[in-house]
């Protein structure tokens, strides 16, 4: 969730953990992000992408082998909610 704040577009409200079947293009994005990464090759590790959805459907804006977010935090709220995060998964 990105919102306006002190005049920028792009500063993040917050994240969400949606369920595959909570949205109805959100299946449509999952199958687009694995056939990008399937095209680049990467078949082990995190990595951190993103999709834009637009009219025509979902378009790549960026992805990189590293892990979501610089610092961590997000590890203990994935731990929390889903019993393992990316870090433990990979271990």
């Amino acid at each position: 969730d990105k919102r306006v704040y002190n005049g920028a577009p792009v500063v993040y409200y917050g994240m969400q953990l949606l369920a595959i079947d909570s949205e109805p293009r959100l299946a449509e994005m999952v199958g687009y992000t694995a056939s990008v990464l399937d095209a680049l090759g990467i078949r082990h590790g995190c990595c951190h992408t993103e999709i834009m959805l637009v009219e025509r459907g979902p378009v790549l804006v960026e992805v990189n082998c590293r892990i979501h977010g610089g610092e961590g935090t997000w590890a203990p709220m994935a731990e929390a909610a889903l019993g393992y995060s990316a870090v433990t998964a990979m271990l």
